[in-house]
């Protein structure tokens, strides 16, 4: 198994999908892209095993830190308020990676 050094990691957002702000203060980051499996077996079906379609695609993007104002993170907060869409850029490697449109689910500071 490779394992990636996070201290080149990146994490940039944007509300415009123009320019991108790096999220600072965060120790880990929880990517993991989906997809959605439509079961289409149908009632006729002998052979014992399920049938199965792939469907739309989705991302998931948990970050977790080191809470910090002005740093990328209140836009978060902004977008999670307002419920706007929010641009952002997973970079595993601090310059290529995976970018998609997110919701802010939730935020929380403990």
């Amino acid at each position: 198994m490779a394992f990636l050094p996070g201290h080149g990691s990146k994490v940039t957002c944007s509300l415009s999908d123009g320019s991108y702000g790096e999220i600072t203060g965060i120790n880990n980051a929880d990517f993991g892209p989906l997809r959605e499996l439509i079961e289409v077996t149908d009632f006729a079906d002998t052979s014992g095993a399920r049938k199965r379609l792939a469907g739309l695609k989705d991302l998931d993007l948990s970050l977790s830190g080191h809470y910090e104002v002005a740093t990328g993170q209140d836009l978060l907060v902004a977008a999670w308020i307002s419920g706007a869409d929010v641009y952002m850029q997973f970079l595993p490697n601090g310059t290529a990676g995976f970018k998609s449109i997110f919701k802010i689910e939730n935020f929380k500071v403990t």
